[in-house]
């Protein structure tokens, strides 16, 4: 295969965590198999001094890099958009590591031709931004399997146990996180050993200690490599449990649990437990060996390889954007502000501590739920359904703050309650807006426009909050998902400091009052919305 030049970018590159360790391992991967590589990242540490002394050069700064590139892996917008800026006629490929991190939203570019996810969730933040399926790809981040090797004997008894905490999201639950280990362990006669920045006992190389233990309470990427070192596999952190990683959930990845971020139950002494009796040395051995085999970097490098051929096969074949340039110019000069805005949302900080969705909490919304639940406060049903793409709530409502807006709704709340979602909320419109102007909202469901929301303007400076109706298929209720996700698209955005010289530079579209459920009066579909 033709060896290639291959520019790959990350947000930053100076710790062994998450996507650094994966662009990291990559790119020696790559590197070994004869391709020219190189890294930007606009900060760097120790791990780009790592990488750079094995022969890949890393720099914070774009415009050192004199090779024009064959093809650009993108790990985060950013840094991607600042690569694509600088190498004009260069595709790219961008990859999805994380389900709410404003960094791996997607944007779109016609020289973007592969949208890559690591896993389930991740592609359906894809396409809930707008990526066509057909664009999209599930690849699992691969584990260095000659790091992490195989033990040659698993103890027919579970002795020691490791705990990898990272750094803890919400500090009131450490402490009962860990005492609900501790007790487990302790229940079952096994020490237990905690490592990681979340008790403030970092291990560089966990591999190197590894097979020392023969349980480990771990999620994500630590829960793979953990597993293909021959070690029982418990998934958990601090907001729920994930049950064993065994055979069976490397054979139906990316369709189980794991990958749609859903927790089994909460982090019991019971669940524990149930999770440490599981432990048998010919199911760990199976289960070391089918995630060795799925996460293999060996069968992934070569996955990338031809993901990287078709990509610029695929860019050669196409005609050049006339309006690129002004597509990745408006996504630089808004991202600052989308950024700060979804960070300030509750639904985003919230679910950007949680890596499982936790079923209680959806019980519990289903159980109180009662109608006109305002999104004025922090409360429950602004957590679970607010999504990407709304500012923090306030006394009035909760403004959407970019172009697109999500709500993520239950179905077992639907299933409960009704199918037909009615939103009271208003339009933004500016005190320069001409009378008699409509705005639009176009609403989505699966990639499917399923309505248009119309909000008139009928006196200049105001606007009338209406009820809008939205009556979701009966079919989408058989879905095995958790969620479903409605994905409002704002046609007429308007930023209150541009058209009236305020200081709220949001992207103001619609205003989010309440939120109402009732089961439809006949089973005939139909979508409507009305004041």
């Amino acid at each position: 295969m033709q060896k290639l030049s291959i520019l790959m970018t990350n947000i930053i590159m100076a710790e062994r965590t998450g996507t650094e360790m994966a662009t990291f391992e990559l790119a020696l991967a790559l590197y070994q198999r004869g391709h020219r590589v190189m890294v930007y990242s606009p900060s760097l540490g120790r791990l780009a001094m790592e990488l750079a002394a094995r022969g890949i050069p890393v720099v914070d700064d774009i415009s050192q890099i004199g090779i024009v590139p064959d093809i650009i892996h993108g790990n985060h917008n950013v840094a991607l958009a600042t690569a694509m800026i600088r190498f004009s006629k260069t595709p790219a490929v961008f990859v999805c590591h994380d389900v709410i991190n404003p960094f791996d939203k997607p944007f779109r570019s016609p020289r973007i031709t592969h949208y890559l996810a690591v896993d389930y969730a991740c592609q359906e933040r894809l396409l809930v931004s707008g990526i066509p399926k057909q664009q999209t790809e599930v690849v699992i981040n691969a584990v260095n399997t000659d790091e992490y090797t195989l033990k040659p004997d698993i103890s027919p008894k579970p002795r020691k146990a490791l705990a990898i905490i990272k750094a803890f999201n919400l500090p009131f639950l450490k402490e009962a996180y860990i005492d609900t280990l501790a007790a487990a362990s302790n229940s079952r006669n096994i020490s237990l050993t905690l490592v990681g920045r979340g008790v403030g006992n970092e291990i560089e190389n966990i591999s190197s200690i590894i097979h020392d233990y023969d349980i480990c309470f771990c999620f994500s990427r630590s829960a793979m490599e953990t597993c293909c070192a021959g070690t029982h596999v418990i998934v958990t952190d601090e907001f729920g449990y994930g049950g064993v990683l065994d055979a069976e959930l490397a054979k139906q990845w990316p369709d189980n649990h794991l990958s749609k971020h859903i927790a089994l139950g909460p982090v019991t002494q019971e669940n524990l437990l149930h999770g440490i009796d599981l432990y048998q040395p010919r199911k760990i051995k199976e289960a070391a060996q089918a995630w060795r085999n799925l996460t293999s970097m060996d069968t992934l490098v070569e996955r990338w390889e031809s993901i990287y051929h078709n990509s610029i096969h695929n860019w050669k074949s196409l005609d050049a954007a006339d309006h690129e340039d002004a597509e990745l110019s408006h996504f630089i000069s808004g991202f600052l502000p989308r950024a700060t805005g979804e960070l300030r949302s509750v639904a985003a900080i919230k679910q950007s501590v949680s890596p499982m969705m936790r079923m209680e909490h959806i019980d519990a919304l289903t159980d109180l739920w009662q109608n006109d639940m305002p999104f004025s406060d922090n409360s429950l049903a602004s957590t679970l359904i607010l999504g990407e793409g709304w500012s923090y709530p306030e006394p009035s409502g909760v403004w959407s703050c970019d172009d697109t807006a999500q709500l993520k709704l239950p179905i077992k709340l639907l299933k409960n309650h009704g199918r037909i979602v009615e939103l009271y909320c208003k339009h933004y419109f500016p005190a320069t807006a001409p009378a008699e102007e409509t705005a639009k909202v176009d609403v989505y469901l699966r990639d499917k426009q399923i309505i248009v929301l119309k909000f008139p303007h009928k006196n200049p400076g105001t606007s009338t909050e209406i009820w809008n109706k939205i009556e979701i298929p009966v079919e989408v209720l058989d879905s095995q998902d958790l969620l479903i996700t409605l994905r409002l698209v704002i046609c007429q955005p308007r930023s209150p400091a541009l058209c009236e010289g305020g200081v709220d530079q949001r992207t103001l579209g619609i205003r989010l009052m309440a939120l109402r459920l009732s089961q439809p009066k006949n089973t005939q579909l139909g979508m409507q919305n009305h004041g």
